[in-house]
Parts: C-alpha cells; sequence; structure tokens
C-alpha cells in the first residue's frame, strides 16, 4: 500500500484472511537420482568402477543441492599368499539456499510474527516485480522505503540466501601376507580429506546491515596400519584368535574466514573487496595432529561356553605435554553359558557376562600453550590481545572408565 508501483499503491485493504497463506510459500521439492555401475574381472583380480549423480529441489524457493560421487575398487590376489587391494571415493556436494537456523528464520516469523492478513503471493510478485525489498512491515516513518525487522520472503530467498560447496575424497590400498594358516599380517594406507566453501551474504536494502562472508575448511586425515591377525584352534576345546599392530594419525586442518565490514558498496556484489570499510583480519586456523599407537587383543574361548577377551593400546601423542602425552587403555569381558550345564525345559539359553575398560583420549591441537588473537591496529600500531581462556601447560591425558555387567 505504500510503494508507488504496487497493486494497492495507497489504497485501503481489509483485514481478512487472505487467499494465498503462508503454505503456499513453499514449494514441491524434487529429486533425480543417475547411476551406473561397471564391475569386471580377470584372473586373480577384479575391479568395480560406480558413478551417481543426484539433484535435489528444496521446498523453499531458490534452494537445490546437486551431489556428483565417483568411486573405483579393484584388487588382484599376487600369489596365493599374497594380496592387493584398493579403493578411493570422491564426492562433490554443491548447494544452495539451505534452510537458516536460529531465531530470525522464514519459520520463526511464520509462527511469531507473521501478519496474518499478509497474502504471500502478493508479496512474491512486489520481489519479481522489480527485484527490491517491499515488505510487508515498514519502518515508522519510512514507509515504502525502509523495511521495519523483517524483510520481504521472496528477498531473503533471492537475495541473501547462502551457498556452499563440498569436495571430499578417501580412500585406502592395501596389502595382504598369509604367513600360515592361522597368522596373517596386513599393511594399510588411509586418506579422508575435505575442501568447504561457505559464503554467505545479505544485499543492500536489506533490514540488516548489507554484508558478505566466506569461510574455507580444509581437513586432510593419514592413517598406517600394520596388523598382524591370529586365529588358533589348539586342541577340541581351546581356541585363540585376536591381533597384533600399530597405528599411525595424522591430522592437519586449516581454515580461513573473512567477512566485510560496515556493510556493501555495490549493491549485490559479493566480495570483500566491496566492503565499506577496511575488513577485520581474518579469523585463521592451522592445526597438526599427530598420534602413534600401539595395540593387541586375544579371545580365549573354552568348549563353546567360557569366553574371555582381553585388550590393550597404547598412545603417544602430539598435543600432550613431553611426560604426560603417552596414556594407554585396556579393557577386559568375560562370558560364561550357564546353560550349557542346565537341564530344563524352561531354559533355552543362559549367560551371565562382565567387562571392565578404560579409554584414553588427547586433546585438541594448542591446548597447553597460549595464543595472542590479532585484533584491529590503532592507527599505525599493531595489535595483539591475550585469549580469554587460559590454556594449561600440564594437561593431562583424558581417560574414561566404565564396568558392566549383566545375564541374558
Amino acid at each position: 500500500a505504500f510503494v508507488e508501483d504496487g497493486s494497492n499503491y495507497m489504497t485501503s485493504t481489509s483485514w481478512e484472511a487472505p487467499e494465498n497463506t503462508p503454505i503456499d510459500f513453499f514449494e514441491r521439492g524434487t529429486e533425480f537420482t543417475n547411476s551406473f555401475m561397471i564391475n569386471g574381472g580377470f584372473e586373480g583380480g577384479y575391479y568395480n568402477l560406480g558413478y551417481n549423480q543426484n539433484n535435489t529441489t528444496g521446498i523453499l524457493p531458490n534452494s537445490k543441492m546437486d551431489k556428483n560421487k565417483l568411486n573405483f575398487a579393484a584388487g588382484y590376489d599376487v600369489s596365493n599368499k599374497f594380496s592387493v587391494s584398493g579403493k578411493i571415493q570422491y564426492s562433490k556436494t554443491e548447494t544452495q539456499g539451505r534452510p537458516q537456523r536460529g531465531y530470525g528464520t522464514t519459520m520463526s516469523m511464520f509462527r511469531q510474527w507473521w501478519n496474518t492478513a499478509v497474502d504471500i503471493e502478493d508479496q512474491r510478485r512486489a520481489y519479481f516485480r522489480n527485484r527490491t525489498n517491499q515488505t510487508w512491515n515498514w519502518a515508522p516513518g519510512a514507509l515504502g522505503e525502509s523495511p521495519y525487522y523483517w524483510d520481504n520472503l521472496y528477498w531473503i530467498r533471492y537475495e541473501n540466501f547462502q551457498t556452499d560447496e563440498r569436495d571430499r575424497y578417501f580412500g585406502n590400498v592395501e596389502a595382504n601376507y598369509e604367513f600360515a594358516d592361522w597368522l596373517n599380517v596386513t599393511g594399510r594406507i588411509s586418506i579422508d580429506s575435505y575442501s568447504q566453501f561457505i559464503d554467505e551474504r545479505i544485499n543492500k536494502g536489506s533490514q540488516a546491515v548489507s554484508n558478505y562472508e566466506m569461510r574455507r575448511y580444509n581437513f586432510t586425515e593419514f592413517n598406517y596400519d600394520l596388523l598382524a591377525n591370529y586365529q588358533k584352534q589348539l586342541n577340541e576345546d581351546i581356541r585363540i584368535d585376536g591381533v597384533v599392530g600399530m597405528n599411525i594419525r595424522r591430522n592437519h586442518t586449516k581454515n580461513v574466514a573473512a567477512s566485510t565490514n560496515g556493510g556493501l558498496v555495490v549493491e549485490g556484489l559479493y566480495s570483500l573487496d566491496n566492503s565499506v570499510s577496511p575488513i577485520n583480519f581474518p579469523n585463521e586456523t592451522n592445526e597438526q595432529l599427530g598420534v602413534n599407537g600401539f595395540f593387541a587383543s586375544m579371545n580365549f574361548s573354552y568348549g563353546g561356553f567360557l569366553n574371555v577377551e582381553a585388550t590393550g593400546r597404547r598412545d603417544r601423542a602430539s598435543s600432550l605435554p613431553q611426560g604426560e602425552n603417552v596414556y594407554y587403555y585396556p579393557s577386559v569381558s568375560a562370558g560364561f553359558t550357564f546353560s550349557e550345564f542346565v537341564d530344563a525345559d524352561w531354559l533355552s539359553f543362559g549367560k551371565v557376562r562382565a567387562s571392565w575398560a578404560e579409554v584414553g583420549n588427547t586433546a585438541p591441537p594448542h591446548s597447553i600453550e597460549g595464543t595472542f588473537d590479532r585484533v584491529e591496529n590503532a592507527g599505525a600500531s599493531t595489535r595483539y590481545s591475550v585469549p580469554h581462556v587460559q590454556n594449561n601447560p600440564d594437561l593431562k591425558p583424558e581417560r574414561t572408565k566404565s564396568w558392566e555387567a549383566g545375564i541374558q
């Protein structure tokens, strides 16, 4: 009623339920999936190649997600005792207009603040007429000029949306050698890595200060494993099995986030260079973590009615102080099937069991030493500030103990 090119400019309207309600804001979502798989084999080996494409549109306007996955696996028996195999999967996800979270969202507007006399179709036409923020709630003294608390919903969905894309690949290669019919050794190298880019925008003309924010996350984890698996039937009643091995894990996390300061200069241009004021220093993270572990387990079985299992692991972590960066976590469990010795029609199975375990864990990187925060310069003077939380140089590893007992 206060926008000159609007359909009811300076015309009073009755306060009544509209023809098009908030339910008409939502759209019909769609999903399309295409995939293919190629499997093949040859003497002593095999291979698998697969591709999957998924395209989804959401129930909110201007929302979609596209996923593409490509995977490959192959293996080969070099001899009757030695085999090698490997697999890799790559995926790319691109998303636009994810649902908002928090208080100031579409759903919170509908549930708490929505003017029930507003026709949602009028809001759609008002936005697409000239792509401006013709809201239903104007600021006092600025009717038709400045939105008050709430933007036009279609302005939010087509101007102030978020996008993100994520590339991830993970896989492993391994070799296995059978030294005896009861003993085999496996060596494996694994990787899991992703790179994610997120940007969020608020266009000029919104009720909030215009803004552009970008965040980039990079993560890589390598695991190097050496395992010896054994299983031996010692006699008719006694059987043992278990594993002895080592694991080397390396994690690297690298993130950066930055945003404009004081608004955007040019409408619809989402770039850090389009900041009204000089941008604040980016928030950067560069973390590395290494853990070396040795472990073993043994399961003892007697007569099919008694089982005893013991495990143990020793880890050494880079994120804890010297002298406190080695920790152990053992466990033991036992089970006894007493129904093997009870002859009763009413009892088909009975077992008592008990277990005890202690689990250790390291701290995140940069947990024992303080680091300075970069803050805005004071003129030509460079400034840093101390953190709000004091790290502990005498930090100890986390330990969790548990036990349980039961009958079934």
